[in-house]
């Protein structure tokens, strides 16, 4: 080819298999699951839990995981099923940060965020996975201890024969009957 021969500009591009409009939309979407997450954060830092290690605690997770889901811009995937059963099982989780929570999951599972049916179906029925086991070992423990409470046993047995032997074997400190 000689160098006065002009190249048309798209000749050596691929082609797109989906619109530009679509890649546009999918992005303001991102955006939009991007600010409701941000709007975690500000629920969390206006009920007092500036640092990340308090938001962590908050939440009930780690700093790790609670960093990458609240760093506005390092995750576009959004929040998992199974963390978000654990922040909604967290004991100290604010009222304003569980609406949020829930109404994120909600928009989440309507689409709001541009996932296929396929991923919402899924993130949907995961959720529920992990809410039910919640409520199935919550249920159990509440079992256990009303069961301890029947029958005058505070502790399992376990537990009284390991303090025992604690106690038994701790030098210099008087016996505590059990």
């Amino acid at each position: 080819m000689s160098a006065d021969q002009s190249v048309p500009l798209m000749q050596g591009r691929p082609k797109l298999f989906w619109p530009v409009g679509v890649t546009l939309n999918s992005s303001k979407l991102k955006v939009r699951q991007r600010s409701k997450i941000a709007e975690i954060r500000i629920a969390l830092v206006e009920a007092g839990f500036v640092t990340l290690n308090e938001q962590a605690t908050t939440l009930g997770l780690s700093r790790s995981t609670a960093w990458s889901i609240l760093k506005p811009s390092h995750k576009s995937s959004g929040l998992e099923a199974r963390t978000i059963s654990r922040i909604l099982r967290s004991p100290r989780l604010p009222g304003r940060v569980r609406q949020r929570i829930l109404e994120y999951t909600q928009e989440k599972i309507e689409g709001v965020y541009g996932h296929t049916e396929r991923r919402r179906r899924e993130f949907a029925e995961c959720l529920m996975a992990a809410l039910r086991n919640e409520f199935k070992l919550a249920f159990e423990r509440q079992e256990s201890d009303r069961r301890r409470l029947l029958i005058g046993r505070p502790f399992p047995v376990s537990e009284v024969k390991s303090r025992r032997q604690r106690d038994r074997s701790s030098p210099g400190l008087p016996r505590q009957s059990v």
